[in-house]
């Protein structure tokens, strides 16, 4: 906790959580989705030049890293950047493995003392990412402005493309009241940027490793999802909304506006969402005394949910051991949203995932983007490893697809 992680609590959590939430969306919508865009075309070109079979676990999660280093800063990263992040890639197991669900040092806090190796490399993640950010800070201090108007008209700047930038504006609106009130300053602020890049391309990046996964797993749904796609190929004037064909954008990459016309890859993403289970308890604390069928709870008690259970719960979902994404389908071929609404892979309520459009429209926009360009296959005639490897989310197992280009 003096590293950097979960150190930030209360009302000041409330209100850096409040200011991440409208400025994740403000950037989204400024942007028009371009930074998803950009960086799903770049993981596709380097998909392109695999010619044997590779495990693209950590590929996918650089592609989320730079996305969610986009978000924060607001710029590309450069070479010196590049190799940080990878770097934060290649250690990132070490960070979920120690403090993820089951972990051995969060049920047995005594077994650290017997794996300090373990422990270190725990510490080693943390200090990493905290010097990481504290540098890439400085370095936009050096190129922001700290006005979100002209001084001289009075006119309001264009929209801030960064959380950075937000945050900034932000704090120098904020009275001298509501700084001690919230108890918020700069360092404050800025250290939720480490959380927005960690936690966003650890949670985004996972959903999306399932999900190519079960689709090389599962042939059927993958034609569909492609026959789906070939449906909607947009002729030039499409207008990329729901029930209409799609416009594939520049160079006919796919969109975000895109996704909302391709009911079936959607309902392959819940069921994917469902079927990994990514995060397998949701932990909450009661803010009142509540009555639970018949049991007094108070204030301050901490529920843990089972949504590994809720998603295999047989009342919603019938033979929930197989996958399929017919089930969160009306008959029509539309979406069925109360369905969908039962699962919940980034949280729920006011404690859900900062960043849970983007981390959604991210992992489907790979796996349509992937299933439009290529044949997705397993490396090995024998049955997939689906079981998974515990961390904060469960991640599946080291394996390899291959990727055939189809042509164009």
């Amino acid at each position: 906790m003096t590293l950097g992680a979960h150190n930030d609590m209360v009302q000041r959590w409330k209100r850096r959580r409040a200011y991440t939430d409208a400025g994740v969306r403000q950037i989204q919508t400024a942007t028009n989705g371009d930074i998803l865009h950009e960086e799903v075309e770049r993981l596709i070109s380097y998909l392109t030049t695999l010619s044997a079979p590779a495990d693209i676990r950590h590929d996918v999660t650089l592609a989320a890293a730079r996305s969610m280093y986009r978000l924060a800063y607001g710029r590309r990263p450069d070479t010196t950047v590049q190799t940080a992040l990878r770097h934060m890639v290649d250690t990132l197991p070490d960070y979920t493995t120690t403090i993820g669900s089951l972990s051995w040092l969060d049920l047995f806090p005594a077994y650290r003392l017997l794996r300090r190796s373990v422990l270190a490399k725990f510490v080693a993640f943390n200090r990493f990412m905290a010097e990481f950010c504290r540098r890439e800070k400085q370095r936009s201090l050096g190129q922001n402005k700290l006005v979100d108007h002209d001084s001289e008209s009075g006119t309001s700047l264009a929209p801030a493309l960064s959380l950075f930038e937000f945050f900034r504006r932000k704090l120098g609106r904020m009275s001298t009241e509501d700084r001690a009130r919230y108890a918020l300053n700069e360092d404050i602020l800025y250290d939720g940027l480490e959380d927005i890049i960690r936690a966003g391309s650890e949670s985004s990046s996972l959903v999306a490793q399932w999900f190519m996964l079960y689709i090389a797993s599962f042939p059927r749904v993958q034609r569909r999802m492609r026959a789906e796609l070939e449906d909607h190929q947009a002729p030039a004037n499409g207008t990329g909304v729901a029930g209409a064909r799609m416009e594939t954008g520049v160079s006919g990459r796919l969109t975000v506006d895109d996704l909302r016309c391709l009911p079936y890859c959607s309902a392959a993403f819940a069921e994917a969402c469902r079927f990994c289970s990514v995060n397998p308890f949701l932990k909450r604390q009661l803010t009142d005394d509540i009555d639970l069928d018949g049991v007094r709870l108070k204030r301050g008690t901490v529920l843990l949910f089972n949504s590994w259970a809720i998603n295999n719960d047989r009342r919603n979902f019938a033979d929930p051991e197989v996958f399929r994404p017919e089930r969160f389908l009306m008959p029509d071929g539309s979406l069925n949203e109360s369905k969908m609404s039962l699962v919940v892979p980034f949280g729920f309520g006011k404690r859900r995932c900062i960043g849970v459009e983007t981390g959604r429209a991210l992992c489907l926009l790979i796996a349509v983007s992937v299933v439009r360009r290529f044949d997705i296959t397993l490396d090995s005639d024998r049955p997939p490893d689906l079981e998974p490897i515990f961390g904060i989310g469960l991640a599946p197992r080291p394996h390899r697809l291959r990727f055939s280009l189809r042509p164009k």
